[in-house]
């Protein structure tokens, strides 16, 4: 049941959900999907926070929803077809429902601004920086990753964020940036940050000449607060 939708808009009310998709789905990507759930966790009320009361093993249930409109997400190790426990999952889901009218009013959360929120960061830029800072983009790779990196970030939050005022060997501020965090899971990644060089390409990073700074950090709330300043490095691949 993989699907998504863009054109949110268009949509009135809440509705009781399970989504089930898969995590090597290459016809609609999960990274694709996540969007649609954080919807409906908005839509229904709901926190990000998980609960175990799941429709199956492989689902989770999420916190704090409206009662009558639950919203269960699904991932299972395949591509875009049909897993073995769907539809046990599915029927488990209905049996749990309670009894609900057709609502045309959506619970409170956040749906006007969904996935909106903000980031604080300091940087090191160091005193041999080479050429003029041009742009500041703030990513997410996969915990635990070390430079040099190669391939694209799992989530990018800003690609402009304001570089603001600056001095080579000193510190940098970076306090309440804007962020998207729409489809971002809270757990555990690598946040980059990249300083793209005036000249260079993007917003594909230039190999020895754009910088890169790059520390493991936890999500758990949409204000996102980094104590240890990055260290920027020449990004080379």
């Amino acid at each position: 049941m993989s699907g998504f939708f863009s054109d949110y808009d268009a949509c009135t009310g809440q509705v009781a959900v399970i989504m089930i998709h898969g995590n090597s789905d290459t016809t609609i990507p999960l990274t694709g999907i996540k969007p649609t759930r954080d919807y409906w966790i908005a839509i229904n009320s709901c926190t990000k926070a998980e609960t175990p009361e799941g429709a199956d093993p492989a689902c989770v249930a999420y916190a704090d929803c409206d009662p009558q409109f639950p919203v269960t997400f699904c991932v299972h190790n395949g591509g875009h077809a049909w897993p073995d426990f769907a539809s046990t999952a599915i029927w488990e889901f209905f049996k749990s429902l309670l009894p609900a009218l057709p609502s045309d009013k959506t619970g409170h959360g956040d749906v006007g601004d969904l996935g909106k929120g903000s980031v604080s960061f300091k940087i090191h830029y160091p005193s041999d920086f080479v050429g003029t800072p041009d742009k500041l983009a703030v990513s997410l790779y996969p915990p635990g990753s070390t430079l040099p990196l190669s391939g694209s970030p799992n989530y990018i939050l800003n690609m402009d964020v304001p570089l603001g005022d600056y001095k080579f060997g000193e510190f940098a501020e970076y306090n309440n940036a804007d962020i998207n965090l729409l489809g971002v899971d809270y757990g555990d990644y690598a946040m980059a940050v990249n300083i793209y060089v005036a000249g260079g390409n993007y917003p594909i990073p230039t190999s020895g000449k754009d910088y890169m700074g790059l520390q493991n950090i936890t999500i758990n709330s949409n204000t996102i607060a980094v104590e240890t300043p990055f260290e920027l490095e020449v990004l080379v691949y």
